[in-house]
């Protein structure tokens, strides 16, 4: 057993009704997507879950992963009330470790130790919760490190999670594009919809180390916030046979929101 599956999706808090209050309604595609991606997840029955979120601790040098026997979290920040729990997978954790720091890796549990669960890995967990608790729990974060750094940092966790035969559920969660529209919380730029477009084309090919070749002016004036956890995803499927399924797509509130499946073999 290794990596079995993978999914992203996006992270926006209203999309948790007690947060959104109605607003999720507007991205009912998206909703209905995400239940559809927590489902495929619940049916894999993975032993542990790995979240790369662009909003966990982050350092430009270095790839953080969450530490400790467990985290909490909540959206309070975003006026929600629930709370989620999970057990951290400390063996897995420890393994990767142990491989970066043996090659000299800038990658592991140095920094910041006790933060709570971001929302990047909450709203995820919420929806996969629903439909299965099972897991054990990874965090991953982004880096200012390079994208092949952090394709390669995908590789180590993908090979400690093989050689201690972890069945394994992937989430990369992120947002697109953030220039969608005048309304958006960036204005709207014309590089926005293109660079929508590029990412999704890659996520229904399939062939997801081309997240490694997106146009990196394209993607910094398109404002994005979900690319660095593609490609440490991509390093996480090195070599796998990836079979794309591609559930939904939208914008309106000026953020690109994506949901996508990924099965494995």
């Amino acid at each position: 057993m290794a990596i079995t599956a993978a999914v992203i999706v996006p992270h926006p808090p209203l999309i948790v009704p007690e947060v959104g209050r109605g607003q999720e309604r507007g991205i009912a595609d998206t909703v209905d997507s995400y239940h559809k991606a927590a489902r495929f997840i619940a049916e894999q029955q993975p032993e542990t879950l790995i979240v790369i979120s662009p909003h966990a601790p982050a350092y430009s040098d270095y790839i953080h992963m969450a530490s400790g026997h467990s985290i909490q979290g909540s959206l309070k920040a975003f006026g929600g009330t629930g709370e989620i729990s999970s057990r951290l997978d400390e063996e897995l954790i420890a393994a990767v470790e142990q491989s970066c720091r043996a090659d000299g890796f800038p990658a592991g549990t140095e920094g910041e130790t006790f933060a709570p669960m971001d929302h990047g890995t909450f709203v995820p967990l919420y929806y996969v919760n629903q439909y299965f608790t099972g897991y054990r729990l990874v965090i991953c974060s982004l880096s200012g490190l390079s994208r092949e750094k952090m394709y390669r940092f995908g590789v180590y966790v993908q090979e400690a999670a093989a050689a201690l035969g972890r069945k394994i559920a992937v989430i990369a969660s992120g947002d697109l594009s953030h220039k969608l529209k005048e309304s958006g919380p960036y204005r709207f730029a014309p590089e926005g919809p293109k660079l929508d477009s590029v990412l999704t084309g890659v996520m229904k090919s399939g062939e997801v180390r081309a997240f490694m070749e997106v146009d990196a002016k394209l993607s910094r004036l398109g404002a994005e916030c979900g690319l660095g956890s593609f490609i440490i995803m991509a390093g996480m499927l090195h070599k796998s046979i990836v079979t794309p399924e591609f559930l939904s797509y939208e914008g309106p509130f000026g953020v690109g929101y994506a949901v996508c499946l990924f099965r494995l073999q």
